[in-house]
């Protein structure tokens, strides 16, 4: 898991953090919670809602079930001496493509995620108020879409 950089003395990790872990799936529960407050669908479109948020709980889902699987059966993954976040940040990441710090890292895993919720806030904005409403010098005479 974590071994030391003999040269600068901070940790190499090859796994992300478990607070980074629960900010991923945090972000994506907001996510699927935003598409279910933005996006007011009748009965018959509401599928497409279940389906999206049927497809983020597997996503979810089988990582962390093949997660605890891995963790009952190996004999090393019991050790619960993890770095505390501040030290992993500061220390190195290693990827396929090379190291990067962990705060880096970190920027990198979670800012697309939440990116998507930014999405789909600005696809429900057009939905509602129609694209013609942001060029209008009359914002008040837009109309909400039904």
């Amino acid at each position: 898991m974590a071994e030391h950089n003999a040269n600068q003395d901070s940790p190499i990790s090859d796994s992300l953090h478990p607070l980074v872990n629960m900010a991923i799936i945090g972000l994506v529960l907001m996510f699927v919670a935003a598409v279910w407050m933005f996006f007011d669908s009748g009965p018959y479109e509401a599928w497409l809602d279940v389906v999206v948020t049927g497809l983020f709980v597997i996503a979810i889902a089988v990582p962390a079930l093949l997660w605890l699987t891995w963790r009952r059966n190996a004999d090393d993954a019991r050790d619960d001496s993890h770095l505390s976040f501040r030290d992993w940040a500061v220390g190195d990441f290693d990827t396929l493509t090379g190291r990067v710090k962990g705060a880096n890292a970190t920027a990198e895993v979670l800012l697309p995620i939440a990116a998507g919720v930014s999405v789909v806030r600005g696809v429900w904005r057009e939905r509602r108020e129609g694209p013609f409403c942001r060029t209008r010098s009359a914002a008040k005479s837009c109309t909400k879409i039904r």
